[in-house]
């Protein structure tokens, strides 16, 4: 907040607020070791999938983000070795992005109210800023 006397301002005082301590740590920083883990030793296996899977996301919901990412424009890619290896690990910084927030959002008390309905919006993001841009 800034300082003021009359109209000008003689200092700025700053408020320092402290996170909570996060229980779950481990439980992030394991996460996301382990997306990057499966990356580099299955390479072009869509490992993605299965870690949708493993947040109980149905056939359904796989399928229908498989076709956003389909849509998503190559300038939006991370370089990869291949298209296909680009959009593996584009979806997989996408799934990262999603712990993380999903943790700090635990961490001050809330939380992502669906996984599938985040992760859909990241995607559709993208695409729509490539055909509005």
């Amino acid at each position: 907040m800034p300082m003021k006397e009359g109209k000008t301002v003689v200092g700025i005082q700053f408020t320092v607020k402290s996170f909570p301590e996060l229980e779950n740590v481990e439980t992030v920083e394991s996460d996301i070791i382990e997306i990057e883990n499966l990356a580099n030793a299955n390479g072009t296996i869509e490992v993605w999938k299965e870690k949708l899977n493993s947040f109980k996301f149905s056939d359904e919901r796989i399928e229908e983000l498989e076709a956003l990412l389909a849509m998503v424009p190559k300038s939006k890619l991370p370089d990869g070795d291949s298209e296909k290896d680009s959009r593996n690990l584009y979806m997989m910084q996408k799934i990262a992005k999603l712990i993380r927030v999903e943790n700090d959002k635990r961490a001050e008390g809330g939380r992502i109210r669906s996984r599938f309905f985040y992760l859909k919006s990241l995607l559709e993001k993208d695409i729509l800023t490539y055909s509005h841009g």
